[in-house]
């Protein structure tokens, strides 16, 4: 093998890939070195590439442990490199916890099993496997010393499958719920936008229907560009929360100031959230709320950056030089120590350099202690699961996440998807991908983060494109999406991780794998337990013939719809088609009158289906299929689709108000107005409808049956 060829090998870049038509498509040896070059690696000359080979494949030989051993409960075993003249040595070793020892020993390499061997100028490196006792799926720390020469790394033991409660092994236990994006929420009480208390709303009125489980867009902090950048799947930081989420009257400090502002009741009415206008808004209150609570005592704000995770010190200085601020305060980033020492002080207020940090971090810490409220309430109410949070796939290349991550993130690269009938360039997303090789590196330290920071406060987490732990199609730059190639990560260590860290929160993990899912992903993701994501629209036995409900995968997150798809209103109608063809975002020489004719012979078998089970109301019976979709009908399809066998079965708010137009159309920036529309109906008037209380009631009982 080449030095080139062990650098693609090695940084995970797939020679081949099996396009949409299902033929295996080269990639061009110079589409590679783009991506090569994107990651940041010099290919000038074959010197460079040596080095840069070396580092990879060789280099990792010539220490006895990685920055990072994952390892399975079941087969406690430590794999150690060793070069052949230490085999006949004697080596100590100890796995500590929190400084406390737990298990030590000594052996020689010699008396080991070999699983692996490298030869490298001639020298023969064997690769040993150390047994060790069992223990908890947990991190740890391993220790080896021979002499003055000592090597620590971080050993984590993941458990066989991710955490399931008791009840997901009962067949008798189907759970159902919402599907929401929290900003399209419409109350009586919010400022414009879908709030944590509009959450709680929701949380008390789905309890009384039988709610378990309430889908949510992700809660990442948006960019400080919110003119257009507001999507919440192309965030500044998936690691931290979006505040303009907080009910400001809950806030600490808050002392009714806003109570009467004409502002608040004209972006509550408004039809699609305007970002910038509420955001100066609650800004502004929150900013005046922050300066009574922190007159008071700062020393709860100083717990929660204390416990917070370091990298919340790199977010609030991005947000002091990037983010809102009020006029004549001083911009200055702080330190981690001083900050905590400052914000203890009872002695007098902030030091002027830290006021500006201060108030992001308080941003933070409200809103983490509101969402907190609201899983708190959702196990109150006796929810199996309660929330659902969403891990979004990637942030903004210009965001908080990426631009304090060193060099994690490839900048010259984006995230996209291969050809498709829809796209046949490709689709480029616009976001900088993590580098796998990076992520080993750095011990995977990010991605741990993250799932921390996503898991807190929820009874499951959902992974967006949860094919990103397996693989990622990087477009290179200056060039269309079908000149990139799939990047593959390690997936074995993603997933363990990710078992892990769902066992230690007891959270659900959902796989979002709709789409192009090789075979070999879904069944790495069942073996694990993670639960997989099924939509009406998708599951078909043919092009025209949808599954029953009940013949969905069980183990699963079963839906009519989400944020990426038409609602069923718009899907019988046809808007949606109208909608793609208006925005020019059919395939070339696509026939309208096909698209229509396909979508009538969709209807046809759904309405079959309806008929069969005895759902389809009596003035359908016969109906042209061209008739707009009325109440009755809509109520028929939520409820044919709740019989879906799988565990879990959400629908969103938007069937049930017969809405029309999408919260986001892919492929579109500006050509729509995506991520803002909210609700057509305020969920206090949601919920005393007489009609879909009986709709809620029904669904509630063929869940149960």
């Amino acid at each position: 093998m080449s030095d080139l060829d062990r650098l693609f090998y090695w940084r995970g870049i797939a020679p081949d890939f099996y396009s949409f038509r299902g033929e295996l498509t080269p990639v061009p040896i110079e589409n590679r070195l783009k991506i090569l070059q994107a990651m940041g690696v010099d290919t000038s000359s074959p010197e460079s590439i040596a080095r840069e080979a070396f580092d990879l494949d060789i280099k990792p030989w010539l220490s006895w442990l990685p920055p990072l051993e994952v390892v399975k409960a079941s087969e406690p075993t430590v794999n150690i490199n060793f070069h052949p003249d230490e085999l006949s040595l004697q080596f100590n070793w100890c796995i500590s916890q929190d400084d406390d020892t737990l298990q030590k020993g000594t052996f020689a390499p010699s008396e080991l099993a070999e699983v692996g061997n490298y030869i490298h100028q001639g020298v023969r490196y064997s690769r040993r496997s150390l047994p060790v006792e069992a223990l908890p799926p947990n991190y740890y720390h391993i220790a080896l010393c021979r002499g003055d020469k000592r090597e620590v790394t971080q050993l984590a033991i993941v458990p066989e499958r991710a955490y399931s409660p008791d009840w997901v092994d009962q067949d008798d236990v189907k759970l159902w719920g919402f599907v929401i994006q929290l900003y399209t929420l419409r109350s009586n009480t919010n400022w414009g936008i879908g709030d944590f208390s509009d959450l709680a709303q929701l949380i008390e009125k789905g309890a009384q229907f039988g709610v378990d489980i309430i889908g949510l867009n992700p809660f990442h902090a948006l960019q400080t560009d919110l003119k257009h950048n507001f999507s919440p799947y192309s965030p500044s930081d998936r690691r931290f929360l979006n505040p303009l989420y907080i009910d400001v009257p809950l806030s600490p400090g808050y002392d009714d100031e806003f109570r009467d502002d004409e502002r608040i009741a004209f972006l509550r009415q408004e039809p699609f959230v305007d970002y910038e206008a509420m955001r100066a808004l609650k800004y502004t209150a929150l900013y005046a709320c922050f300066e009574v609570f922190a007159a008071e005592s700062t020393q709860a704000l100083a717990e929660f950056v204390a416990e917070a995770p370091a990298s919340l010190i790199d977010f609030i200085n991005y947000e002091v030089a990037s983010n809102w601020q009020p006029e004549d305060v001083l911009v200055q980033p702080v330190r981690r120590e001083p900050f905590i020492k400052a914000l203890n002080s009872e002695s007098s207020a902030l030091p002027p350099e830290m006021i500006l940090a201060g108030f992001h971090a308080y941003l933070q810490w409200v809103a983490t202690t509101q969402l907190e409220q609201c899983q708190a309430l959702a196990e109150s109410k006796q929810m199996k699961v309660g929330l659902v949070r969403d891990l979004a796939v990637g942030a903004s290349g210009g965001g908080a996440e990426v631009q304090t991550s060193g060099h994690l993130f490839c900048h010259d690269a984006s995230v996209g998807a291969p050809p498709d009938p829809l796209a046949l360039t490709g689709q480029n997303w616009g976001i900088p991908p993590m580098d796998p090789a990076e992520l080993r590196r750095t011990a995977f330290s990010h991605y741990i983060d993250l799932l921390r920071e996503n898991m807190a406060h929820c009874g499951a987490l959902r992974i967006d494109h949860a094919m990103s732990l397996y693989r990622l199609w990087w477009c290179p730059p200056g060039a269309t999406a079908d000149k990139g190639a799939y990047i593959y990560y390690p997936l074995d260590e993603m997933i363990g991780l990710l078992c892990l860290e769902s066992h230690l929160k007891e959270c659900v993990v959902i796989a979002e794998d709709l789409g192009v899912v090789p075979d070999e992903f879904r069944a790495a993701i069942a073996q694990v337990g993670f639960f997989s994501n099924r939509v009406f629209y998708f599951e078909k036995w043919s092009d025209t013939e949808f599954k029953h409900p009940t013949e969905y995968e069980p183990h699963a997150l079963a839906m009519l719809d989400n944020h990426d798809v038409p609602t069923i209103t718009s899907w019988w109608n046809g808007s949606d088609l109208s909608l793609r063809y208006a925005l020019d975002l059919l395939e070339a020489n696509t026939d309208m009158s096909d698209l229509i004719a396909h979508r009538m012979r969709e209807k046809q078998n759904l309405v079959k289906k309806l008929s069969d089970d005895g759902l389809l109301p009596e003035h359908w019976l016969g109906a042209p299929l061209d008739h707009k979709i009325d109440q009755a009908l809509v109520n028929a399809i939520v409820l044919y689709a709740s019989q879906a066998k799988s565990k879990f079965y959400i629908l969103q708010l938007e069937d049930l108000l017969l809405m029309d137009d999408p919260v986001n159309v892919p492929g579109t920036f500006l050509e729509h107005r995506n991520w803002s529309r909210k609700l057509h109906k305020s969920l206090e008037d949601i919920f005393s409808d007489t009609g879909i209380q009986s709709t809620l009631r029904a669904i509630a009982i063929k869940r149960s049956e």
